[in-house]
């Protein structure tokens, strides 16, 4: 990015960040920031360490899941599901 911007001369940051977040919009990716406990945290970094995925790809992983076992048990709810997994899981 940041060659480009010098090449450029008039492309900031800034406008390297609007589209990236075009991009994202267009691929239907939604981009966000979520907050946890340091527990929860430290413990979905060592299931995606154990796993050998990325923490994104390990919470996709496990919200997939719970997602998928909801809609067999459509009587679970999705809480019941997550809280299941950090107590088998731990």
């Amino acid at each position: 990015m940041v060659i480009y911007t010098i090449l450029q001369g008039r492309e900031t940051s800034v406008n390297l960040q609007e589209r990236a977040q075009m991009t994202h919009k267009t691929s239907g990716i939604h981009r966000s920031q979520y907050r946890f406990p340091q527990p929860v945290a430290d413990w979905l970094k060592q299931q995606a360490a154990t796993n050998f995925r990325s923490v994104n790809a390990e919470l996709l992983a496990i919200l997939h899941d719970a997602m998928q076992k909801q809609i067999l048990d459509p009587s679970r709810s999705l809480s019941h599901q997550v809280d299941d997994e950090v107590v088998t899981k731990s």
